[in-house]
């Protein structure tokens, strides 16, 4: 369970933290220290100001640190102090990251880069739209399966992050396609001199995700040399779903009565208990619906409570009539009974939250190298350098148990529902649980992905005073292998199907002597399956040999290359009476090599119960040439300090798609000293991703109730097209009876296949920004408002299998070029077998808001002070698909308002912090739907305004500091929420992940530094 923290020493910790920031202990007096640069919005201070420097947003360096674009600046210093020791935290916990943000919370799910990948999105619109560099330069992307398309935050250790700059509006034309909501740019330390030893610590109160690092560094700077190495190991321990109030039960809570019990529904009338839904197992699929078996009732006693004489006068005494999660479903069942308590193991999942993951158990290493060397080349001042980045990732990742039910069929002679009486021959399946005593299957997913990244380079001197170049070299690669245990399909099939042989044992059928070699490879060794157990059924048991027989660890193997190659030359052009008009113009070269090979079994169709996958292979080359002017229009004028137009271009060759062209026009006008003005309009693109055109064909199972002709008669009439379409292939109660059949067929899932397209064109952009600088000479303010709107054409989407029928059966003789998708219907259950829901280009999405950011610096004769703020609005979060248009402001993921702020007081050698993240309340829709047979939902939909405080306290002496941080001081939960249909957010743990909130509570982080 990890370890714990008393109440005692959390109180101790707390209240110090308090003393500390009191009033009588911050008025000491002491001369105040020099003031490092830490900014929220782009400004620095007058040290920062008299240098050329290069801010992300453009290549042009400038005297002026006051940039025409908007960027973010986070620093590792202050991320240190707020308790951020993970990259990922830094980055998805900015207000600017909107959205669901990836990471080890959806380990269970299949996500982009696969099981453990952490990416960021900014502005709501994907992290594959978000271009990641690390010191200006493109990282290789990094995971596992076939999806790999972003870079891996857990590539980029915390400790060698000097600072994060992050731009707020899209950037194609000056880094190339992906920069469509903006560009984060990941700055490393460097000039490290010495020996240096990190370490850091972090523990939860109520124990479970731990998080321990260290690391190792040293350097020498020399006259013309510098170089620095460095190593370290970062571990993450699980924190599982039974270690959390919120989350050791999965519920579906509602605030409703609809049955008149005097209960809210979802909760057990007895005990008033929310009743606990998901997995459930120990029973079977029969005629009689779901029944359980009860050892005790093979004497067909019927004073026992759990006797059915329904089922017993078939012959079946051994089974019951079950409730599914606390709903009894015998025939007069009396719903207030004590049988109706809710309990039992075999009503409520109570394996999966044992093992499930909220945080992902993960192992990272990793390994730095930096060196330059200074010298004349051709008489001019050149430096060479090189930096080499390399990372191990190893996590173990559960996303909670399964249930494993096979169907039987009836003439298997242990199934005793299809060789008794007039049921013979029914083909009915178990529900077997999955226990980890007797692990018929382990549920964690094992990953290992090695990454590498080097550069090479020359940068110096051209020609002139002004004239600067660089030219670099990188190549990146990643190796991921993926692996968990499994069933295989065949296997299973050959198990179940079982006789009696002359000798009345029992065994497999026997293959058809003409069965391909395949097929009798598959089959030979056979062990036939006892589903019908009391052991197997009760307890999850099956013998060692039937288990060896359907089982195997299933391995699969992804591989990701990029070579790049980018040299520019930057300096003056020529003279205006505004000032000098400065130039860049540069080259970009890139390849990209993406190869994902599941195992065999995967690519054969042959897993039981899991989506499946063929070979992802596929490459790409890019070819760019870019320019960017910056132009004086107006110097120290009547009607202005400054005005200074920014204007860049870029060509782009793609292989895969063509060419295109982007462009970008920013101007930063200085009104007075005290009011600047800014803005940009631009366009920028992205793309097809290798995966989106080349991914093999990965299946999945969608439920079969999103086929829009069940029930068709009950929302159409003769004339309309759904009725027209649906009844020229089902009849008019479908699914009920079909063609007098007295067996009325079940609704089955519906195989989803998404594969890539080579076909695809480039998603666009425009967008917009303008701001509005203050910086009041009389008070030590500095105040800035930015408008930012992104419009999104063309956007690559996989179309959701609901989506492509309903637009074909609502068309006309179903003539949408979407029903070219949807497969043909099963020749008896009518039931549809499969849609094509590969990628396409199909989608528009636009995002418009406000960012708000302040800074306060303020001296003391005891210390300087200094807040900083950032808060974002979104005015309007828009998506577009099939004509049919969402709004996503206000809703999970996307609150209104968002926001941080951070306060640090400078005291001698002491730093004191607080700060302060809030996320915005947000609300969904009820789904009508949800609940069949329900007609008044009132569901909790709703989130509150949530505010979470971290206090820390730095010390620094000569050549050592200590940090110590208390996040998430008030110990605030996350919002419980109900399941709701086509939410914006997915609802996992009974909360949301991915946007925001607390998920581990009450934290301390204890950081320490020694230099020698």
């Amino acid at each position: 369970m990890g370890l714990k923290l008393t109440d005692s020493l959390w109180s101790s910790t707390i209240l110090a933290g308090a003393l500390a920031l009191s009033p009588s202990a911050l008025a000491q007096e002491t001369d105040a220290p020099e003031e490092p640069i830490s900014v929220e919005e782009a400004e620095a201070d007058e040290e920062a100001r008299q240098q050329r420097i290069v801010v992300t947003g453009s290549r042009i360096a400038r005297d002026n640190f006051a940039s025409a674009n908007p960027v973010t600046i986070i620093t590792a210093d202050d991320s240190a102090l707020a308790g951020l020791v993970d990259t990922s935290d830094i980055l998805q916990g900015s207000p600017i990251a909107s959205g669901e943000q990836i990471n080890d919370s959806f380990s269970g799910f299949v996500t982009d880069g696969g099981a453990g990948a952490n990416s960021v999105s900014l502005r709501g619109l994907g992290a594959q739209r978000t271009l990641v560099l690390v010191n200006g330069r493109r990282w290789v992307p990094s995971g596992t399966r076939g999806a790999v398309n972003t870079v891996d935050l857990t590539a980029i250790p915390t400790s060698i992050i000097s600072r994060v700059e992050i731009l707020k509006d899209g950037a194609s034309s000056i880094y190339g396609a992906d920069a469509v909501a903006g560009v984060i740019n990941i700055i490393t330390r460097d000039n490290l001199d010495g020996f240096q030893i990190n370490g850091a610590a972090s523990v939860t109160q109520e124990g479970g995700g731990e998080g321990y690092n260290i690391d190792l560094s040293w350097g020498k700077v020399l006259d013309r040399t510098s170089f620095s190495v460095s190593a370290g190991y970062a571990r993450q321990n699980k924190l599982e779903a039974i270690e959390r109030d919120y989350s050791q039960c999965p519920i579906s809570p509602r605030l409703t009565d609809q049955d008149f019990d005097g209960t809210l529904d979802n909760r057990n009338p007895i005990t008033n208990e929310e009743l606990c839904f998901g997995f459930i197992y120990g029973l079977v699929s029969s005629p009689f619906g779901f029944v359980r078996y009860e050892p005790g009732l093979t004497n067909a006693d019927p004073s026992d409570p759990f006797f059915d004489a329904g089922i017993a006068g078939f012959g079946i005494p051994n089974y019951t009539r079950t409730p599914i999660n606390g709903f009894d479903t015998r025939p007069g069942a009396d719903p207030t009974s004590d049988f109706f308590d809710n309990d039992g193991a075999f009503y409520r999942d109570e394996l999966s939250p044992t093992v499930q993951n909220i945080v992902s158990e993960r192992d990272t290493f990793y390994a730095v190298g930096q060196v330059s060397h200074d010298f004349e080349l051709a008489g001019r001042a050149t430096t060479a350098f090189a930096e080499i980045f390399l990372n191990r990732r190893e996590t173990a990742a559960t996303g909670g148990y399964r249930q494993f039910f096979p169907a039987v069929p009836g003439t298997n002679p242990t199934n005793p529902f299809g060789t008794n009486g007039p049921l013979a021959g029914f083909g009915g399946f178990t529900v077997l649980p999955v226990l980890p005593s007797y692990q018929i299957q382990d549920p964690t997913q094992r990953v290992e992905v090695d990454r590498g990244q080097l550069y090479a380079g020359l940068r110096g001197d051209l020609f002139g005073d002004t004239w600067t170049y660089e030219a670099v070299f990188g190549y990146g690669t990643s190796e991921g292998t993926y692996e968990q245990d499994n069933w295989l399909q065949n296997q299973v099939d050959f198990a179940v199907d079982a006789i009696f042989d002359t000798n009345g044992n029992l065994v497999c059928r026997p293959l058809d002597a003409n069965a391909p070699a395949d097929i009798q490879a598959d089959f030979s060794g056979c062990v036939p399956l006892q589903l019908f157990t009391s052991e197997a059924l009760l307890a999850g048991s099956l013998p060692a040999d039937q288990l060896n027989y359907i089982s195997k660890v299933t391995v699969g193997n992804t591989t990701y290359d990029q070579l790049t190659f980018n040299a520019f030359a930057s300096g003056d052009l020529f003279e205006l009476p505004a000032g000098t008009v400065q130039g860049v113009f540069g080259v970009d070269y890139r390849y990209q090599e993406i190869v994902d090979t599941p195992d065999i079994e995967a690519q054969r169709d042959n897993v039981w119960g899991r989506s499946v996958a063929g070979i992802t292979e596929g490459d790409d080359t890019v070819t760019e040439a870019f320019v960017e002017f910056e132009i004086p229009i107006l110097g120290d004028t009547l009607l202005s300090e400054e005005l200074t137009l920014n204007l860049s271009g870029r060509y782009t060759n793609y292989d895969s798609f063509g060419d295109d062209t982007t462009y970008k026009a920013s101007a930063n006008y200085t009104i007075t000293p005290e009011v600047r003005v800014r803005g940009s309009v631009g366009t920028s693109f992205r793309a097809p991703a290798l995966f989106e055109q080349f991914l093999g064909n990965q299946t999945a199972f969608a439920d079969g109730f999103l086929d829009p002709c069940i029930n068709f008669a009950d929302v159409s009439e003769p004339g309309d097209d759904l009725y027209d379409n649906c009844i020229a292939e089902v009849p008019v109660f479908y699914p009920g009876n079909i063609n007098d059949d007295p067996q009325v067929f079940p609704i089955t899932s519906i195989t989803s296949i998404t594969g890539g397209s080579q076909d695809l064109e480039a998603e666009t952009s425009e967008s917009t920004t303008i701001g509005v600088i203050f910086t009041p000479e009389a008070i030590p303010v500095r105040f800035a408002v930015d408008y930012f709107n992104i419009d999104l054409e063309n956007e690559i989407a996989s179309i959701s299998v609901g989506g492509i029928l309903g637009a074909c059966y609502n068309s006309p003789n179903r003539s949408d070029p979407l029903c070219s998708r949807v497969g043909d219907r099963d020749p008896v259950t009518l039931n549809i077998d499969s849609v094509d829901a590969s990628f396409v280009n199909v989608a528009l999405q636009s995002t418009s808001g406000y960012d708000f950011s302040a800074r306060w610096d303020q001296e003391f004769e005891s210390g300087d002070l200094v807040v900083d703020g950032l808060i974002t609005y979104i005015e309007n979060q828009e998506s577009e698909i099939l004509d049919t248009v969402e709004f996503s402001q206000g809703r999970w993921g996307f609150p209104r308002w968002t926001g941080a702020i951070d306060t640090r007081y400078e005291w001698n050698d002491w730093t004191f912090s607080w700060d302060l993240d809030f996320i915005g309340d947000s609300s969904e829709p009820e789904s009508e739907n949800f609940d069949p047979g329900t007609e008044v939902l009132d569901r909790i939909v709703s989130t509150d305004l949530k505010i979470y405080h971290a206090l820390g306290v730095r010390y620094q002496a000569n050549d050592w500091e200590v940090i110590g941080t208390v996040r998430n001081v008030f110990d605030e939960q996350p919002p419980i929420v109900s399941p709701v249909g086509g939410a914006s957010a997915t609802r996992v743990f009974n909360t949301l992940p991915g946007v925001g909130y607390d998920l581990l509570g009450r934290t301390l982080v204890v950081q320490a530094s020694r230099r020698f």
